[in-house]
């Protein structure tokens, strides 16, 4: 039984370090490991950069919005 097992295990372990899908694989590889922080920095950066501009985009419209309120 054991040994069947064992088998069966490592079958499975070989089937997920095959696998297209990097998160999915057991032993993460250090290059999994950089690539996975990478994407996260750009996630983060692309977001405050968008917040950002939105914000700005905003401000301008209030902006305008409140001067023409007064001047009109």
């Amino acid at each position: 039984e054991k040994g069947k097992f064992s088998k069966a295990y490592k079958k499975f372990m070989k089937s997920q370090i095959l696998k297209p899908k990097a998160g999915y694989a057991i032993p993460i590889r250090l290059s999994d490991l950089k690539g996975f922080a990478v994407a996260i920095l750009i996630l983060i950066g692309t977001t405050w950069i968008t917040l950002y501009i939105y914000s700005q985009i905003f401000k301008d419209f209030r902006l305008n919005f409140w001067e023409a309120g007064f001047q009109g």
